[in-house]
């Protein structure tokens, strides 16, 4: 199925924060086990850490994937331990369990649809690893997305967000929001019509990405809002327009909710 999506309109709400993420990114990950992990020197990793949040997570994502391919070909057990570091430590999913590594990366790049409930998880690997074909699909990322498009109308369908911890983005769930905007879709036509116990499912069909769909359908669209976005040497890498995403949604993202949502009884 092809849905519509009104490119131009997400890159120019986006293209304000770009232009001040060096500034607004604050995601200061550990990258001490990099170290052992044979990704970096203890002179690199001192370097490193004198970076800003925002150096240093494009550091990262230059200097992650080549070891992720070379221990991909060569050691699948230095691979293992350095894809639980892009969950565990970059990813922030602290209870992810080691040994299920394996299973979980092995299954995400032998499925044309990979599952949606471990698709924040092993997203993230994906984005390391291919880093022009994959991006992380996380909930702020998809948070932040869905806003873009709602606020600026640039399309009538969006992306489920996977479960998250994120206090703030809960306080506004976007599902609410998106629904609100669309309440017509939901009105039923007598109270008869809610005794069905699809009546939601069947509705947010209209309005929603099918799950087995929906990363294919977010890479996809993250590749043409790339190329506009960060245009030039950066206009296949994903992450440029992954980590804008995943910076706004708790602060900016937040703030314009508050700002212009409004609701009138």
């Amino acid at each position: 199925m092809t849905y519509n999506f009104d490119v131009d309109k997400i890159v120019s709400y986006l293209k304000p924060y770009r232009d001040t993420l060096s500034e607004t990114y604050t995601w200061d990950v550990n990258i001490n086990r990099l170290v052992p992990l044979g990704v970096l020197t203890i002179d690199e990793l001192y370097l490193a850490n004198t970076k800003s949040p925002y150096e240093k997570g494009i550091f990262i994502k230059e200097v992650v994937p080549p070891a992720l391919n070379k221990y991909y070909k060569t050691d699948a057990q230095a691979f293992y331990d350095l894809c639980y570091w892009v969950i565990s430590d970059w990813g922030g999913i602290r209870g992810f369990k080691k040994d299920n590594v394996p299973t979980l990366v092995k299954t995400f790049f032998e499925s044309k649809k990979p599952a949606f409930e471990r698709i924040p998880s092993a997203s993230k690997v994906g984005s390391y690893l291919y880093p022009e074909r994959f991006v992380a699909y996380d909930s702020r990322l998809a948070y932040a997305l869905n806003w873009a498009m709602l606020y600026t109308g640039a399309t009538d369908v969006f992306l489920p967000i996977p479960s998250g911890r994120n206090t703030k983005l809960a306080s506004y769930q976007m599902d609410v929001l998106i629904k609100l905007k669309y309440k017509n879709l939901y009105k039923p036509k007598s109270l008869k019509a809610l005794n069905n116990k699809q009546y939601i499912k069947e509705r947010d069909k209209k309005l929603y990405v099918p799950t087995e769909d929906a990363y294919m359908v977010l890479i996809d669209l993250i590749k043409k809002i790339n190329e506009k976005l960060h245009p030039g040497e950066n206009a296949n890498k994903l992450y440029m327009t992954e980590i804008l995403l995943f910076s706004i949604a708790d602060k900016e993202v937040f703030r314009d909710i508050t700002e212009n949502v409004n609701i009138n009884f």
